[in-house]
């Protein structure tokens, strides 16, 4: 059976490459396009998870605002249409929308978290998880990498524009089905300003490793199960702060466009974390409408604590993952070979969590580790901002925290630049050498920041061994 892609890549900007950590990785999962209309029932995935319950119970993601960074998408297929309250591009490309192929991938993320079911063209609709929450599209590149320059110079990097745009149309959520290989400064400092500023940050790990944004500190990261509740063999390990969670994400029949760019609802059998991360992203909106003066910290805390399934000892004194996608009911299907790797704190299930009052738990993000965790810190996220060495050493700083990296150098300039001389002479250094050093650097900056900004109209080059 032929595989497609599930998850998509983001090229970094020459800057950021200057710091990228390993060679650009294999995108995770597949798509093979389903042989007739009668082939596909109700997906195996609301039944599992339990969505007739959790929409009866009031989690409906009412209230709660989602962002979903990703590529173009079909706004007007016919079981997302009417549900997405606003579309715009971050780029100098402007177009949003297409029918065809190049917008599948975000187009089924929109199903997985709002979807309203409708029929099209002979197939029945794929139901969303939170088909009431308010859903803000930002598209962030075209093409197979999702990689453009953004038409301001406040950022260099797309997503750290749409994370912006995003918190100042009042998103509480923001999901990510996409990568890097490499840490970036203006995604590091959004993903501070984001969850400072009380937002959730889920995404989605490459095959078989954390990478990025999925590897910052603080993001909810999700690997995909099948319907046996078996962790995907593509899925990321835990480690550290690492995956938050497993949800469905193996065999999902979901949307495609065909040649006549005709939206065929469940037209595909899709693989890959790129669609377990939207369902814990639209399960946590299901969660937080209940509970709409929670705070994010205490949404997680109630979400991780309380996971569908979790390692403990049955009423019959068998040991080990004992539950499935549900606790309660019958024809659910049994857990098999499972382990701990690649689950996290385990499979995601916000319909159990309807009953547990997150006010019970403290106003921390749980996944914000204090030391070994690709930034931003502890220390930066309570800010708000990266910090220097000497920001964080002031007795203002965050008592308990993670200690900011210092810039390189005798003494710490701007987050990411370069030194900053400490005297006239910096350690008998002549002053003029440090000028020409800065004119040099600003020389270098100047051009390779030109090199990015490419004008309105143009396309990402794609690089081979990548997927969409």
């Amino acid at each position: 059976m032929q595989r497609g892609t599930g998850r998509r890549r983001r090229r970094l900007l020459p800057v950021a490459a200057l710091v990228a950590l390993a060679a650009l990785l294999p995108v995770l999962g597949g798509a093979a396009t389903l042989p007739s209309a009668q082939a596909v029932q109700r997906p195996w995935w609301p039944a599992a998870m339990g969505f007739d319950d959790l929409h009866r119970q009031g989690g409906t993601g009412k209230g709660i605002t989602i962002a979903v960074l990703d590529g173009l998408m079909d706004t007007k297929a016919a079981d997302v249409r009417g549900r997405v309250a606003s579309s715009e591009s971050v780029c100098w490309e402007k177009e949003t929308s297409a029918t065809t192929t190049e917008a599948d991938h975000a187009t089924r993320i929109a199903q997985l978290i709002v979807g309203t079911g409708t029929p099209a063209n002979g197939m029945p609709g794929v139901e969303g998880i939170a088909p009431q929450a308010t859903l803000r599209h930002y598209m962030i590149g075209l093409g197979e990498h999702l990689d453009c320059a953004p038409p301001d110079d406040k950022h260099l990097n797309s997503t750290a524009t749409a994370i912006e745009r995003a918190l100042e149309a009042g998103a509480k959520i923001i999901t990510m089905s996409y990568g890097q290989s490499g840490l970036d400064e203006d995604m590091k400092r959004a993903m501070a300003e984001a969850q400072h500023a009380g937002a959730i940050l889920v995404a989605a790990p490459a095959p078989k490793v954390l990478d990025f944004p999925s590897g910052y500190n603080g993001v909810v990261a999700v690997n995909g199960c099948d319907k046996t509740g078996k962790v995907s063999p593509h899925a990321a390990p835990y480690g550290g702060n690492g995956i938050a969670f497993c949800a469905p994400g193996v065999g999902m029949a979901l949307g495609t466009h065909d040649k006549q760019g005709r939206w065929l609802p469940q037209g595909v059998v899709a693989d890959g974390s790129s669609y377990a991360a939207p369902l814990v992203a639209g399960g946590l909106a299901a969660y937080w409408s209940k509970y709409p003066s929670a705070t994010a910290g205490q949404v997680l805390q109630a979400a991780l604590h309380n996971p569908g399934m979790k390692q403990g000892t049955s009423t019959t004194g068998k040991k080990g993952w004992i539950w499935w996608y549900r606790r309660e009911g019958s024809g659910f299907p049994k857990i098999v070979g499972t382990s701990r790797t690649g689950f996290g704190w385990g499979i995601f299930d916000a319909t159990d969590l309807m009953s547990v009052d997150p006010a019970t738990y403290p106003d921390t993000n749980p996944l914000v580790g204090d030391g070994g965790i690709a930034g931003p810190t502890a220390q930066e996220i309570a800010a708000g901002r990266l910090l220097t060495s000497t920001t964080a050493s002031s007795p203002s700083s965050t008592p308990g925290t993670a200690t900011a990296t210092a810039a390189p150098g005798p003494s710490a300039g701007s987050a990411g630049g370069p030194p900053t001389p400490s005297s006239s002479t910096s350690g008998g250094v002549p002053v003029w050498v440090w000028v020409v050093v800065v004119v040099l650097v600003l020389l270098v900056a100047g051009g390779a920041f030109m090199f990015m900004r490419r004008g309105p109209g143009a396309r990402p080059v794609a690089q081979p061994g990548e997927g969409s």
